[in-house]
């Protein structure tokens, strides 16, 4: 499942606060600021994902490599939303 999400700033800056945000839910994001990987989760999540990112511009396109069954898409959309458009 692929998501596309709003950047503002520079994609190195962004990428930087989005690893911060997302190391509260031990999701790490690794790469540069054009593209990378991700992988993670915590007990408080409920569920832990793994997938790929690329930027171009002021946008984020991110694909879901591994999800839980039980895990809803929108859950994983509300999730990496807070982390990227925050």
């Amino acid at each position: 499942m692929n998501f596309e999400f709003s950047i503002r700033g520079s994609p190195s800056e962004e990428l930087r606060r989005i690893r911060t945000e997302a190391a509260k839910s031990d999701i790490v994001f690794v790469g540069d600021a054009s593209e990378g990987t991700f992988a993670g989760g915590t007990a408080a999540l409920g569920f832990s994902i793994r997938g790929i990112y690329g930027i171009s511009g002021n946008k984020m396109l991110v694909t879901i490599l591994d999800k839980p069954i039980d895990g809803s898409w929108t859950q994983v959309k509300t999730m990496l939303k807070n982390f990227i458009e925050r």
